[in-house]
This record gives C-alpha cells, structure tokens and sequence, in this order.
C-alpha cells in the first residue's frame, strides 16, 4: 500500500497517538451510553410509528428516516469505534479493509441522518407556509421518493471512502463530505427557522389588528402559538446541530492546512475521534427534540411501555 495512504479511522486510532487507560475506558463507556441511548429513543420513534394509526402521516414518515438513520448510527457505529478502542488498547492489529468499511459506513450513516434531518425542517416548513395545499405538494409517493433519494445519496457519498487512497483527496473530500453533513442541513434548518418566525410574527400582527369576533382571534391565536412552538423546536435542533457538528467540521478545514508533529501525533488525531463521538451524540438527541415536543408521541410512547412492563 502507498505510504501516502490513510483514511480516517486508523488515523484517527493510529498507533502515533497513544490514548490512556483511563481515557480509552471513558471513550469506550460514552460509545456504549450513547448506543444504548439511541438504539432506545430511536426504536420508539419507530414502534410508535408502526403501532399507532395516527401518527402514519408524511411528516411521521420523514421523522422514521431519520430515526432509523440515528438507529443505525446508535446500533452499527457507536459499537464499531468502542471495539476499535478496545482492540487498541490491547494492541490487536485489524485488516485495513474494516478501517476501510468504518469509514464508508461513518459517511453513509451521518449523511444519511443530517439529510434526513433536512426533509423533515422542509415537511414542517411547508405545512406551515401553505397548510392547504401541503397534502398536494407532499404527497405519499413524492415522500417515498424523497426518502429513497437520501439513502441513494447516502450510499453514494460512502463510496469515495473505499475507493479513495491518497491522503491528499481523503482530505479534502473529508471537508466536502463535512459541508454536505453541517453546513447544507445547518443553512436549512435556519432557514426553515427564520421563516416560520416571520409566519409566527404576521400571525401575532393578525391578532393584534384583528376586527373579528372572539372566535376567529381564538383560532389565529392558537395557530400562532402553534408557529411558536415549532420556532422554539427549530431553536433546539439548530442549537444541538451547531453543539456536535461544528468542531468536528471546524478540525477537517484544519487538518488540510496543519502538518503534524514530529511524533506524528497532530490535533486533529488527538480529539478527532472525541469529536465524531459528539456528532454521533446527535442520533440519541434528535428523538428526544421531535418526539418529547409532541403530545401524540408521548402518548404512544407511554402506551408502548406500558406493553412491555
């Protein structure tokens, strides 16, 4: 193999960077919590979904792909980086190809949950911008469709992780890669955001200027604390997004740029890994912001455990 050669993984769990005992076993402990956490909250989403009749709707249907993207993260990538810690601590050397395998599946299943997190802050923004004609512009068949184009695209950005050798172009498609999972779901969440607050803002001037009886003021008054609430939902999942993506893509612009040490030992390779553990904290965080915002899905949560107790 060309000694210019990387990819993320081993370079990230290369033996130039020795971890300590104790940091490798909190590294370890935080994989499997979060695992846990997201295998969890995620499987909800999806059983409450599945059981329940009423919550079978597009919008339900795009929170259920990004749910099981977060599943996936939770269940295949949380494990994989905490048994590469152990197997490093023990000084095991692995087969290059499932360094190669982890990095496909840590691009495919990030893209695949921070795309997934876009289509569902379009559904809301589209429901609430023109709440008549949603049924028509976001159809059963046109979700389907835009549901299997995430995971198309998904597969497709894996790919150049395993046909890609040069340390070089895993650089910079590791910055691409890095925009396409932050910067893109980012501008559209805040997008959606400052769009539903100037939907929320004519509705409250509605109410203040309104001339109608007391019942019409009551129904813009609800829509417009309806607004609210999705704004505040909106406040949370742009908060939680810039939390945990944004070192890990602030540290790919700069590892392009910075050499490593001596001992070969950089940054970037020292808290790289403690940065993709954050952004995967994300699949454990994103069910608890849409589904414990949601009365229907505390309901069926509360009905589905009480099955199972």
């Amino acid at each position: 193999m060309d000694t210019n050669s990387t990819n993320a993984t081993s370079s990230l769990l290369g033996k130039s960077c020795q971890f300590s005992r104790v940091a490798s076993i909190v590294f370890i402990f935080l994989h499997v919590l979060s695992s846990v956490l997201a295998i969890t909250g995620n499987s909800l989403v999806l059983l409450a979904v599945y059981k329940s009749q009423r919550l079978r709707n597009v919008s339900n249907f795009f929170l259920c792909s990004l749910g099981f993207a977060d599943f996936l993260v939770g269940a295949i990538m949380n494990p994989l980086y905490a048994t590469f810690m152990a197997l490093f601590m023990t000084s095991t050397r692995l087969p290059f190809f499932l360094f190669k395998i982890s990095d496909f599946l840590t691009c495919q299943t990030l893209v695949a949950s921070t795309i997934s997190l876009c289509s569902v802050s379009i559904d809301r923004y589209i429901a609430i911008k023109w709440p008549l004609r949603y049924h028509l512009i976001m159809s059963d068949k046109k979700c389907g469709m835009v549901i299997s184009c995430v995971w198309l695209f998904s597969i497709a950005m894996g790919i150049p992780q395993v046909i890609l050798s040069d340390r070089r172009d895993l650089k910079l498609f590791g910055i691409l890669s890095s925009a396409i999972t932050a910067i893109v779901p980012l501008s559209v969440i805040v997008f959606c955001y400052v769009q539903i607050v100037a939907i929320a803002r004519e509705q409250s001037r509605m109410l203040a200027g309104s001339t109608h009886g007391p019942s019409h003021q009551e129904r813009i008054r609800i829509r417009a604390m309806k607004f609210e609430k999705a704004a505040l939902t909106f406040v949370l999942i742009a908060g939680v997004f810039v939390l945990t993506f944004t070192p890990h893509l602030v540290l790919s612009f700069v590892h392009v740029f910075v050499r490593e040490d001596a001992t070969g030992c950089s940054f970037h390779k020292k808290y790289g890994i403690w940065f993709i553990l954050l952004m995967f904290s994300s699949s454990f965080l994103n069910p608890i912001i849409y589904s414990a915002r949601s009365r229907e899905f505390r309901n069926a949560f509360k009905r589905l455990l009480k099955l199972h107790v």
